[in-house]
């Protein structure tokens, strides 16, 4: 097997520092850019998941995302809607912050057709219009850099 064989998957989330600290996925920035660098660079493909939607993100934070991993050849973007579940913090700061736009057991039983869907509203975070088309945004640069890197 050549190294170039192998995928990394990487779980980023966000590319805000503000938002990562909201999520406590105990990353930053800066380690971000390392991880993508130092992998790309031992010859890897690599595969990142990252969700949309999150309080605290902006169309800035995505813009500064997008124009840093268009430098890398990133082999595959895959982004996701945020969704609330039931019994999780998120849900909790939700009922605090923001409301439902749907009830859970409808995006819940009805995944695929809330791919794109913004299920909710609340304060420190983009309108779910906004969210909508970052989420388009998003999947048309997905396209254009798998596009760009198919090794």
């Amino acid at each position: 097997m050549k190294l170039n064989d192998n995928l990394i998957s990487l779980g980023i989330e966000s590319y805000s520092n503000k938002v990562l600290r909201f999520i406590k996925k105990g990353g930053t920035e800066k380690k971000i850019r390392e991880a993508i660098k130092h992998v790309t660079d031992f010859g890897f493909k690599v595969r990142l998941f990252f969700i949309i939607g999150f309080p605290y993100e902006t169309k800035k934070s995505l813009k500064r995302f997008y124009t840093f991993i268009l430098r890398y050849p990133i082999h595959q973007l895959r982004f996701f809607n945020l969704i609330s579940y039931e019994q999780t913090e998120l849900m909790d700061w939700l009922r605090i912050n923001g409301k439902l736009l749907y009830l859970p057991d409808e995006y819940m039983n009805y995944f695929a057709k809330y791919r794109d869907i913004p299920v909710f509203e609340a304060r420190y975070t983009m309108s779910p219009e906004d969210r909508a088309k970052e989420l388009r945004i998003a999947r048309k640069i997905a396209a254009i850099m798998e596009k760009k890197n198919k090794l």
